[in-house]
């Protein structure tokens, strides 16, 4: 009965695409690496050729806790992200950052950030939320203005299926999502963010998003092989169990009838990549084999050469 309103809205966005990707980083687990996937692949697409020139990269530290904020030492000036949600009047632009990487001499603009704020964390009740226009929404609304400003918006946001997770999922075009192989639970709840809360969230959308990624095993050790082999017998649970979702494109990309790939991306479990936040500074600054890692995952998933 709607057919002529699809097929317009599908001609809108065909005529009128909007320049960035919004890439929300969400596992509804802990411990999976989601802030330092942001800041890593950030710093990867804003400086490195992957493709016909180096792309302009904007980071939403969405997460009350703030880690992403304090890995990279930034600081919210006079006008708030808090602020910004509670007051539409305000200009977005206002609270935008630069991530500088300091040299002896000079210091380089790597990417742009969107700090968090103490304010932040006041928002946890039904009464503060109250001051929030359109509750959920309005993450997805704030950052309309920089769609055509960059390449990619990158949003961090914490575990629980809460305001701000449920805010930066809403906002995202694609959600990434991180597991561990030796952590079971990361893949059930994977699997629980394929199945539940993206659907939900697209229903509530009502125009085709956001659509999943396949997921990537961060933190890998050497020699763990057997590790691999058993959450790949975990995953298989985890398909023969789900009945409304076919779960093997999010999990097995490669699997194809006859030729039963299970590869999945990996990160590996490189010291340097968790200490690299105590200088302030990606990772893959400091360390060329982490650098041609995060390359991989930015070719795996976003650059098309």
């Amino acid at each position: 009965d709607n057919i002529e309103s699809i097929v317009r809205n599908l001609r809108d966005k065909i005529e009128n695409y909007e320049r960035a990707l919004t890439v929300c980083v969400y596992n509804n687990k802990g411990g999976v690496g989601k802030t330092t996937t942001i800041i890593n692949l950030a710093a990867t697409l804003a400086t490195t050729t992957l493709a016909t020139k180096r792309k302009k990269v904007l980071v939403v530290d969405f997460d009350s806790q703030g880690d992403l904020t304090r890995s990279l030492g930034a600081t919210p000036g006079k006008i708030t992200l808090t602020q910004c949600l509670k007051d539409p009047k305000i200009d977005i632009h206002a609270i935008v950052q630069t991530y500088r990487l300091k040299g002896k001499q000079t210091t380089l603009p790597i990417f742009d950030i969107i700090p968090r704020d103490p304010e932040l964390e006041t928002l946890t009740d039904s009464q503060s939320l109250a001051y929030i226009q359109k509750g959920t929404r309005r993450l997805r609304d704030l950052i309309a203005p920089l769609r055509n400003e960059y390449d990619y918006i990158l949003i961090d946001c914490p575990t629980q299926w809460l305001y701000f997770s449920q805010s930066g999922v809403f906002a995202a075009d694609v959600i990434l999502i991180p597991t561990r192989p030796d952590d079971l639970s990361s893949l059930n709840n994977a699997a629980r963010v394929i199945t539940s809360f993206v659907p939900e969230t697209a229903k509530s959308r009502q125009d085709g998003g956001p659509r999943t990624l396949p997921i990537f095993f961060n933190g890998v050790s050497s020699g763990s092989e057997y590790t691999i082999k058993l959450a790949n017998e975990e995953i298989d649970k985890l398909i023969n169990q789900e009945k409304s979702v076919d779960l093997r494109p999010y999990f097995w990309p490669h699997f194809k009838r006859g030729n039963e790939n299970k590869s999945i991306f990996r990160i590996p479990d490189y010291a340097v990549i968790s200490s690299a936040s105590f200088a302030r500074i990606p990772a893959v600054f400091r360390d060329r084999r982490v650098l041609e890692y995060y390359q991989s995952l930015a070719r795996e998933y976003f650059i098309d050469e």
